[in-house]
């Protein structure tokens, strides 16, 4: 079914995004990189295009938030992730409650 499918894809937005905020990591610790590093990277919406199937623009911009959330925690904070945000604007508020999230984690 397609929970399935929006599950992998939640998975390989993730991985993806790792790859990415891991090769700038690795890069901005090279010479080249320490002269002059990449401070932010533009991406489109991960999972938002041709094979986006059943999955809601809400669920693909929280999918785009706990990506970023995880390659953030993982490699270097200072590597701004940035999404050119489709005019619904919802993998923005996602990234947005994520961030809120992130930020400040809910007391039991």
């Amino acid at each position: 079914g397609w929970l399935r499918c929006s599950a992998l894809s939640v998975l390989s937005d993730k991985a993806t995004m790792l790859g990415i905020a891991g090769a700038v990591s690795e890069y901005n610790k090279t010479p080249w990189g320490e002269v002059k590093p990449v401070e932010a990277i533009r991406l489109p919406l991960l999972g938002a295009g041709h094979f986006r199937g059943h999955r809601s623009l809400d669920s693909i911009g929280r999918a785009n938030a706990v990506a970023v959330e995880a390659a953030i925690t993982r490699f270097d904070p200072r590597v701004e992730l940035q999404f050119m945000y489709e005019p619904s604007d919802a993998a923005f508020r996602g990234l947005m409650e994520y961030e809120r999230k992130f930020k400040f984690p809910q007391r039991d």
